[in-house]
């Protein structure tokens, strides 16, 4: 601990141990989307992991405005076909089927 430093009357101690760094955790996981921007298909990684090696997740694409333009459980499949939808910003939302919500952006072109 530092020594308290005096402002007039009052003395503050200062805890030298705050902020925690070492307490400090990365998350478990981190999700990859590319090709970015995307034109036709939509591929994802978590962790380095294509999704064949992790089954039964949900996928969840929505645009700037807020509307749901995806919205599907998937299993064993790592591309997802966006050719349908409008040139802009989307939103992308993975939930693991252990309850992990995971999220990321992409640019569709």
């Amino acid at each position: 601990m530092v020594p308290p430093y005096s402002f007039g009357y009052i003395k503050v101690p200062i805890n030298a141990d705050y902020p925690p760094y070492e307490k400090i955790k990365t998350p478990a996981f981190s999700v990859n989307v590319y090709p970015h921007p995307a034109s036709t298909s939509l591929h994802i990684n978590v962790n380095g992991k294509d999704f064949t090696e992790i089954s039964n997740f949900n996928v969840k694409i929505v645009n700037m405005m807020g509307s749901v333009c995806f919205n599907n459980n998937i299993q064993n499949n790592n591309a997802i076909d966006i050719g349908g939808m409008s040139a802009g910003f989307y939103s992308l939302t993975i939930e693991l089927s252990n309850g992990i919500i995971l999220n990321e952006q992409f640019i569709k072109q």
